[in-house]
């Protein structure tokens, strides 16, 4: 296998900047909602909705291991993947592995409904999402008790999500949350598949990050502001 300087190089900055900051983001949104600070919490579900479509432009544009044509695949190679877990075949995998790569997926998903949804919301007192008044009130009242309940799936997904990652720190022995604060993992070689591009360097991916993200802004949060104000 090659070796060099790129040698055991697994998650770029942006991909792991927005893993950390989705966890925080999302202790946020429930500490903001359990303590009544609606306004703010308004604020933090449009900093996520933001930031999930940040991720999904990465996916697309950012470096060879956070793309999802990279991670993603049918369910054969899941259920392989799983059948080797189970039956403690050790290998290390070039970023997200299979059952991984979806995991992140459903997380994007059920993040994103949660903020729509949140859009939507209100305490029928003080506070009004921004985009309530396009439906009727019994549509408000409804995805309100959607917003309330589905946070208690969010939360199912992150305890399976932490779970999976103790097994492969501690059984699997693979240190995936070394990795995703330092971008690297052991056994991981240089050697890349013949569809991969490597980005130009720190630069060029800051660049491509920064350009994604005020794609994301201007999607997220500004597109919510226009459609606010030409609702009203």
């Amino acid at each position: 296998m090659a070796k060099g300087p790129d040698a055991g190089r697994l998650w770029d900055l942006p991909t792991r900047l927005f893993h950390w900051t989705l966890a925080l983001g999302i202790v946020a949104a429930w500490w903001t909602a359990e303590n009544g600070e609606l306004e703010l919490h308004e604020k933090v579900g449009l900093f996520l909705l933001s930031l999930i479509i940040f991720r999904v432009l990465w996916g697309l544009v950012g470096s060879p291991t956070a793309r999802f044509a990279r991670f993603l695949t049918g369910p054969g190679p899941v259920l392989r993947h799983l059948v080797d877990l189970w039956q403690q075949r050790q290998h290390v995998s070039p970023g997200h592995n299979p059952a991984g790569g979806w995991m992140v997926v459903v997380l994007l998903a059920a993040v994103f409904a949660q903020a729509v949804m949140g859009l939507f919301a209100s305490d029928d007192f003080l506070f009004w999402g921004p985009l309530a008044g396009l439906v009727s009130s019994d549509w408000v009242g409804t995805l309100t008790g959607w917003h309330k309940s589905w946070f208690n799936v969010i939360l199912g997904l992150i305890a399976l999500h932490v779970l999976a990652v103790l097994y492969y720190v501690f059984l699997a022995g693979e240190d995936l949350i070394r990795a995703m604060i330092t971008g690297r993992k052991p056994g991981l070689s240089a050697e890349r598949t013949p569809g991969d591009r490597v980005l130009a360097g720190p630069r060029t991916v800051a660049l491509r990050a920064l350009a994604c993200l005020a794609a994301a802004v201007a999607l997220g949060w500004g597109g919510v502001g226009l459609i606010e104000t030409l609702a009203a």
